[in-house]
């Protein structure tokens, strides 16, 4: 039988070397590790696991719901309701329902996850602050921001000073800028902005969130009427967009951004010319008729008259 270590170095293999060969991997792995004595080995449960995770990939979330459903009640009763993989599979039948758009459900699992952290590990954990900012996240997408503030702030107060968590701090800065900015607090919110930006330009500068916090950055200084600030950050966004991922649909987006600004500036001539980068490259990424290109056309022909 083969350990955990080869079955996940096979499985990188083949998803890297031959991936429409994964399933018929997992499912013969399932089927060779069974259930033995009245209880389920570490392969077969790490086996799950990867078939609800290759489901998700695949965009069959029933199916992967299923499974992490079945892992989460094999794990009960191999290793109890307060193990680290029982845990795990919460938090990936939260994320999961996060993708099918149920929030409540998603909500319900990641509370149950933060419950059995706080009362396990306490709440100096990377796994807790991890949980709670994505608790934050869901109270984002529910539309209840006081609450998804209040969990993303704990939840930057929890890791900002764990070993290797700056960048994940920064990326949660970033969550809790736009949220204050959503509730009309602009002065936290470009506090919170300003300190994501100072960790990823001194510890991870390779961040491909960076981008996106000069790009918020850019969105409120131009709300406030800064149209110089606010050119400054969407170009610094371009940059570092264009350096990590290279001109795709997130730097059309910056490249958008932009072109407002030059308008307030009085360059008509560079806003038309970012108007069109960006066009093209929403229709690129994107397609010619989805709304973003089209906005952008619009925007085009609106420069061009």
């Amino acid at each position: 039988m083969q350990t955990l270590n080869e079955f996940y170095a096979e499985l990188d293999n083949i998803k890297k070397n031959n991936p429409e060969g994964t399933y018929d991997f997992l499912r013969e792995t399932l089927i060779d590790n069974t259930q033995c004595c009245g209880r389920f080995n570490d392969l077969y449960m790490a086996t799950m696991s990867e078939f609800a995770l290759y489901y998700r990939e695949q965009g069959k979330l029933d199916s992967a719901i299923k499974y992490f459903q079945d892992l989460k009640d094999i794990i009960a009763g191999v290793s109890g309701t307060d193990s680290a993989s029982y845990v795990s599979c919460l938090n990936n039948m939260a994320e999961t329902y996060r993708m099918m758009g149920d929030n409540d459900e998603a909500l319900k699992y990641f509370l149950n996850a933060a419950n059995i952290l706080e009362s396990t590990v306490g709440t100096r954990d990377y796994l807790y602050g991890q949980v709670i900012n994505n608790i934050g996240l869901i109270y984002m997408l529910k539309g209840e921001p006081e609450k998804a503030i209040t969990n993303i702030k704990n939840a930057v107060n929890t890791i900002c000073d764990l070993p290797d968590c700056r960048e994940d701090t920064a990326n949660a800065l970033v969550n809790l800028g736009f949220l204050y900015n959503n509730v009309k607090k602009e002065e936290e919110s470009l506090a919170a902005l300003n300190e994501a930006i100072d960790i990823y330009e001194k510890e991870v500068p390779d961040s491909p969130s960076r981008g996106a916090a000069y790009n918020a950055k850019g969105s409120i200084c131009f709300g406030k009427g800064d149209y110089e600030g606010a050119k400054e950050n969407f170009e610094k966004a371009r940059e570092c967009v264009a350096a990590t991922t290279g001109k795709n649909a997130d730097y059309a987006v910056c490249t958008e951004s932009l072109v407002y600004c030059l308008v307030k500036l009085g360059d008509r001539e560079g806003a038309l010319a970012c108007a069109k980068e960006a066009e093209e490259l929403y229709a690129r990424f994107l397609g010619k008729m989805h709304d973003k290109t089209l906005r952008a056309k619009e925007l085009v022909d609106k420069l061009s008259a």
